[in-house]
């Protein structure tokens, strides 16, 4: 009896720990992002067969050709040992705002695949985006063959469908020519105003003293993150356009 009580005393007398909450989605992602960039090469393929809208008109990338689709990534984090594949390329359209968010994006589609005996298919389909704010344009969001199938290949496997990233069209900010993490903007001042003031990014408000005669100003630190926390950003360029 004694034997039985000095148990149950010592069970209820253990701390138990509260639970821990879940990471944050984009946390989770960017970890299962770098697994997938840094898995061994035998579990990527040798080469690429990239398309948009017509399947007989694409083109190959591998670790020894000029890239195009996936210059984005360095050649051990696309390119490996195994079979080639091919890929639907869709393009995916996003703002500096929603990168800087690091907002989930869910695109769905159905797809025609083919079941053992050769029995039309029609599946539904679905790709979540989760943006970091080191993303670029050209970062890649595969789902393995989620595409349809095509009369002029030969083949059973539907091929992968990649969502592409670019910079969203009509933006206030835009990148600079040959610069992935400078950002640039336009801004109207009237004749001799003295300070400008506008919303960045993050959201925060920028300040800005004009200096006399000069048409173009450079704001540190107010472009687009290097790492994926939001530090080492770049710079923010203004062109004032004096407005008469």
């Amino acid at each position: 009896m004694r034997e039985d009580s000095s148990e149950t005393g010592s069970s209820s007398s253990k701390t138990v720990s509260p639970p821990k909450p879940p990471p944050e989605a984009w946390r989770l992602g960017y970890f299962l992002e770098q697994a997938r960039l840094s898995a061994g090469p035998e579990s990527k393929p040798r080469s690429i067969y990239f398309f948009t809208d017509d399947r007989t008109k694409g083109v190959t990338e591998s670790r020894s050709s000029a890239r195009k689709f996936t210059s984005a990534y360095s050649p051990e984090e696309i390119f490996g040992t195994a079979a080639e594949r091919s890929a639907h390329v869709r393009a995916l359209p996003v703002t500096f705002s929603q990168i800087w968010k690091r907002e989930m994006i869910v695109m769905k589609w159905e797809n025609m695949s083919q079941d053992y005996d050769g029995s039309l298919v029609i599946d539904g389909q679905e790709c979540k985006a989760q943006l970091q704010r080191h993303h670029i344009p050209g970062t890649l969001f595969c789902v393995p063959e989620g595409g349809n199938l095509d009369i002029n290949f030969n083949t059973p496997i539907c091929p992968d469908v990649y969502y592409r990233l670019v910079d969203a069209e009509g933006q206030e900010f835009k990148r600079p020519v040959g610069h992935l993490y400078d950002l640039k903007r336009r801004v109207e001042i009237a004749v001799g105003q003295q300070r400008v003031a506008f919303m960045g990014i993050d959201g925060t408000e920028i300040q800005v003293e004009i200096v006399k005669g000069e048409q173009f100003q450079r704001v540190t630190g107010h472009g687009m993150p290097r790492k994926y926390d939001g530090t080492n950003r770049g710079d923010l360029i203004l062109e004032f356009v004096t407005i008469k």
